[in-house]
């Protein structure tokens, strides 16, 4: 008796023990009878599926798990296949889903989801076989998985470069945006430091100052130029951030960066845009002035060789007078052709057949110590400018290539048919995407500098030595290709060369045959009376003497307002 007390009294605690275990488990835990009946329903499986234990204990197992399943699933069959299940287990002590890691999403009588994962296990007894499970909420995790996974896919999909480092700077990790904008690849980048990326354009002072922020753990933001892995430089908006562990303690380095180099191209072509433009204004207005003061001059003086005798002594000084005037009207009519006043005839042409005009007055020009090479392009399209002023941006390219090339070289001419599209168009301002007709001037010479080629259009500005040039050759070309609609980019390495593309847009062939020109006529004499308004002076005077010879009775005035007054009163017909 005593031996069968204390054996009761050790099931007892053994029982206790099992009770305590099962209750204070964080993990739910069933058992059911060999019918199928709930004999086990702890505390940590009510708050998994909302049951309550004493609802629980006595039910079949079959219905309790139909109560928690998703609603779109709770179809009699389902139920009738969870009861086959269960007995089918009870009877054989076999189930597909025993000793598995099962999960699934169940919902509480709230309406609260859960997602749970499950191991189902045969228990043998005397009687047959009795199932237990033990369940473990996963919710929690697998929301933080699903957030991590979020995180890791808007990192791995970022426009952005993202660069992990340790607290020493070494790379843990880049994202593929990383990849693309510096061209090396993740595995050649992981265990190495953000230095190998250094363009030689910081100095030590701008990283010391970048070490000394993040290591305090503060946020540093600027700009960094840095050099791909096929040499090219490219600049970056970076922001480096310090990332904490729950401790306070900086643990690792996030950067953020983002390639600007496109941003930063167009942003300075707008502001030289805009420096052109104005610019231009100006030269329009200071050309129209000088072009008055010419025209009086020139005018006066040709007036003056028409009314001196042919011997006379002044006939030799008013030549020089003329000869002057005539070189300061070429400048005015480049300093049109820069802010495109300039009046132009504008035809169809073929580039090809421009440069064949040109080709013997080119290698008269350039010398023979530089190599000239035409590749002119077959089937080449029309395009529409003023023959005459092609030819002058063929003639002050090649003139500037040649002194590029003081000790010979070679200069490379050639025409091609391009289309220039939307990515194209996006880079370069004032260039609408459409097919082009394209002059490439090349040359072997000195090259350029930044700092020239950001001047090289401006009227004036020339790299020449005093007396070589007039620093208007270049502001004509790019005047003249803006006024045809077109565009022209500068590409230069010094000690390598220079090549200047031009485009000017294509033009279909005419359906009709031009027009003949007007034959030239002399200028019409007559007695009638003209109405004169000028604002200057000295063209008015001019204008005035030239009619006058003619026949003709002038009215003068210098304004609109005096004009329509005079009109008012002359008595006969204007």
């Amino acid at each position: 008796i005593a031996v069968l007390h204390q054996a009761q009294g050790a099931l007892r605690n053994s029982e206790r023990k099992f009770r305590t275990l099962i209750e204070q488990s964080s993990d739910g835990v069933v058992l059911v009878d060999e019918q199928g009946f709930v004999i086990e329903w702890n505390q940590a499986r009510e708050r998994m599926t909302g049951i309550k234990r004493d609802e629980a204990l006595g039910q079949p197992l079959w219905e309790l798990q139909f109560r928690v399943d998703l609603p779109e699933r709770r179809t009699p069959e389902r139920l009738a296949y969870f009861k086959a299940s269960v007995l089918d287990a009870l009877r054989t002590g076999q189930s597909p889903l025993f000793d598995r890691l099962l999960e699934a999403e169940v919902v509480r009588p709230d309406g609260e989801r859960r997602t749970i994962q499950q191991v189902v296990f045969p228990i043998k007894t005397d009687q047959g076989y009795r199932v237990g499970s033990v369940t473990r909420d996963i919710t929690e995790h697998k929301r933080a998985e699903e957030t991590h996974a979020r995180l890791a896919t808007a990192v791995e999909q970022a426009a952005e470069s993202i660069v992990i480092t340790d607290t020493a700077g070494t790379i843990l990790y880049v994202n593929p945006a990383f990849e693309r904008t510096s061209g090396y690849g993740q595995a050649e980048a992981v265990g190495q430091t953000p230095r190998f990326l250094k363009s030689g354009k910081q100095n030590a002072a701008f990283y010391t100052s970048l070490w000394a922020t993040i290591t305090a753990g503060q946020v540093w933001q600027d700009r960094i130029v840095n050099r791909r892995k096929d040499g090219s430089l490219y600049t970056e908006e970076v922001t480096i951030s310090p990332v904490r562990n729950e401790s306070g303690a900086i643990v690792n380095y996030v950067a953020v960066k983002r390639d600007v180099t496109r941003e930063l191209r167009l942003e300075e072509q707008y502001y030289q845009a805009q420096k052109m433009e104005a610019v231009g204004r100006l030269t329009a207005g200071v050309a129209h002035d000088f072009n008055n003061i010419l025209t009086a001059i020139n005018g006066f003086s040709e007036l003056m060789s028409l009314e001196l005798a042919p011997d006379h002594p002044l006939q030799e000084s008013v030549k020089k007078v003329m000869s002057s005037g005539q070189r300061a009207a070429g400048l005015v009519r480049q300093l049109m052709a820069f802010s495109r006043k300039q009046i132009v005839q504008p035809v169809r042409l073929n580039l090809n057949e421009v440069l064949a005009n040109v080709d013997k007055m080119l290698r008269r020009i350039i010398g023979e110590d530089v190599e000239l090479q035409t590749v002119p392009a077959p089937g080449l399209w029309l395009t529409q400018a003023d023959p005459v002023q092609v030819e002058q941006i063929i003639l002050n390219l090649a003139v500037n290539a040649r002194d590029a090339m003081s000790n010979g070289g070679k200069l490379t001419i050639e025409t091609a048919n391009v289309t220039l599209d939307e990515v194209y168009a996006a880079g370069h301002l004032g260039i609408q995407p459409g097919e082009y007709v394209l002059l490439a001037i090349s040359d072997t010479g000195a090259g350029m500098s930044e700092e020239v080629k950001a001047h090289l259009f401006e009227p004036f500005f020339t790299t020449k030595e005093m007396g070589r040039g007039t620093g208007l050759g270049l502001a004509t070309v790019y005047g003249i290709v803006k006024q045809c609609g077109g565009d022209v980019q500068v590409y230069s390495e010094e000690g390598v060369g220079t090549t200047f593309k031009v485009y000017l847009p294509r033009v279909r062939p005419a359906t009709a045959p031009a027009a003949p020109a007007p034959a030239r006529a002399e200028m019409p004499r007559g007695s009638e009376t003209i109405l004169l308004v000028e604002d200057d002076e000295g063209a008015r005077e001019l204008t005035q003497r030239v009619l006058s010879g003619l026949g003709y009775t002038l009215l003068e005035t210098r304004d609109g307002q005096e004009a329509l007054r005079l009109a008012a009163d002359y008595p006969g017909s204007i």
